[in-house]
């Protein structure tokens, strides 16, 4: 398998995350305190069955994420969005 790359290239923010380690991604609600901070978990399964993130990535806005979302559901569609 190969990895998901982010579609955004901000100084190797997020980098990419081999696909085979990836179980779901979980998109991150918007901090109050921080509208301009957006984030992606990508959660995995450690050597005992129980998640765990492997990655996070980071947005400076939500409209970044949600393109970011809509790549990966169109490239990456076994993948599970929570």
């Amino acid at each position: 398998m190969g990895s998901v790359s982010s579609i955004f290239r901000i100084r190797n923010l997020n980098p990419p995350v081999d696909e085979d380690r990836i179980s779901r991604i979980e998109s991150v609600p918007v901090d109050a305190a921080n509208s301009h901070l957006s984030m992606l978990y990508f959660y995995g399964l450690d050597d005992q069955g129980h998640d765990k993130i492997v990655r996070i990535w980071f947005y400076s806005s939500r409209m970044f994420r949600e393109q970011e979302l809509n790549y990966i559901r169109l490239n990456f569609p076994h993948i599970p969005i929570v």
